[in-house]
């Protein structure tokens, strides 16, 4: 399987609106991925069609993808997601 060499369209928009990238690999393959978004006064949430009116400003933690085979993974995602959430100006 060929190896991307650039950026989608897509993650690149995303990187230049400020939203940030978390990745894991195990050096060739991509095992997870997740995206944040700070300071969101309100999140759309596409699978149930339903709107989330935060009562401060806060980060979203979304499109998450976990290979079926590193389940484990997931909870260091979200441990060092929450972490670095908390570093940011705003979020408390």
């Amino acid at each position: 399987m060929a190896q991307p060499t650039e950026l989608s369209p897509q993650c690149t928009a995303r990187l230049e609106k400020g939203e940030h990238v978390y990745t894991i690999t195990d050096g060739t393959r991509l095992l997870v991925y997740g995206w944040i978004v700070e300071n969101q006064e309100q999140t759309h949430f596409d699978e149930v069609g339903q709107d989330f009116l935060y009562p401060e400003p806060g980060a979203t933690i979304y499109d998450l993808y976990i290979d079926p085979g590193d389940r484990g993974l997931y909870q260091c995602l979200i441990a060092q997601t929450l972490h670095d959430v908390r570093q940011l100006d705003g979020v408390d």
